[in-house]
């Protein structure tokens, strides 16, 4: 029985940097765009276009975000619900509200990112 358990911690701590590497990921998707300007730097219809895509880009990814994080807390609660006392499947599905929380909070401040380095460049932010 013993052997069986650490197979079984084993086994969930091998797939437990899959599932936080896609929580980290939805978290980062409205960043993951890296853009840039081969006009000229005066080209204001370029920035402006550039800034219009990324707000588009940024949008879908929070709407992604959003669904994703919405599925993923229903799991979680389910996780909860069924860790019957369970110490372990507790902590886990309490690690995993963790992340989806990071996640979302680095998926909300990507306005800010995008916003403070169209500021460092000069250019007016495009929301």
């Amino acid at each position: 029985m013993k052997v069986d358990k650490h197979l079984n911690n084993r086994l969930i701590n091998k797939n437990g940097w899959r599932r936080r590497a896609v929580i980290l990921f939805l978290g980062l998707v409205p960043n993951v765009v890296v853009a840039q300007n081969t006009g000229t730097a005066s080209s204001t219809s370029a920035a402006q276009e550039l800034g219009a895509t990324l707000n588009r880009l940024i949008n879908f990814g929070l709407g992604l975000l959003v669904l994703l994080s919405v599925a993923l807390i229903i799991y979680t609660a389910f996780m909860f619900a069924t860790a019957g006392g369970d110490s372990e499947k507790f902590r886990t599905a309490r690690r995993w509200l963790v992340y989806i929380i990071v996640a979302v909070v680095v998926g909300l401040l990507s306005k800010v990112f995008v916003a403070v380095i169209f500021e460092i460049a000069g250019k007016s932010s495009p929301f």
